[in-house]
């Protein structure tokens, strides 16, 4: 298996790009390096909130194996859709015992959540 060949296609990120992010002095470089959507997912490392990174990393999860889905809707990229959905439902309740755990409040609560048709 050749990784050189996989990343790329895969991530839709070119090997210097991942190889700078691993080089940088800083985080604020490193985030500097990347483009959408991986940018917006990590610049939210900032924040502290690893909750809300996980839950932007379930969206962009979504987002893909939605976009794949369209492609062919009788392949095996509908099947893989339906299992990140699943995912990410199962993920979206456990980040609700979680948060009410931690007593936040419904507003709090739902960005952390991801809603398929949001």
């Amino acid at each position: 298996m050749d990784l050189g060949e996989i990343i790329p296609v895969t991530y839709n990120m070119d090997l210097r790009a991942l190889q700078n992010v691993n080089e940088a002095k800083s985080l604020g470089h490193a985030i500097y390096g990347l483009k959408k959507p991986y940018r917006g997912v990590i610049e939210l490392i900032k924040t502290r909130d690893i909750a809300l990174v996980c839950a932007m990393v379930r969206k962009g999860k979504y987002e893909t194996a939605s976009k794949a889905r369209l492609g062919d809707e009788f392949g095996f990229n509908v099947i893989l859709a339906f299992l990140v959905y699943s995912e990410i439902e199962k993920d979206n309740l456990v980040g609700l015992a979680w948060g009410k755990v931690r007593g936040l409040g419904s507003e709090e609560l739902m960005k952390y959540i991801v809603f398929p048709w949001g």
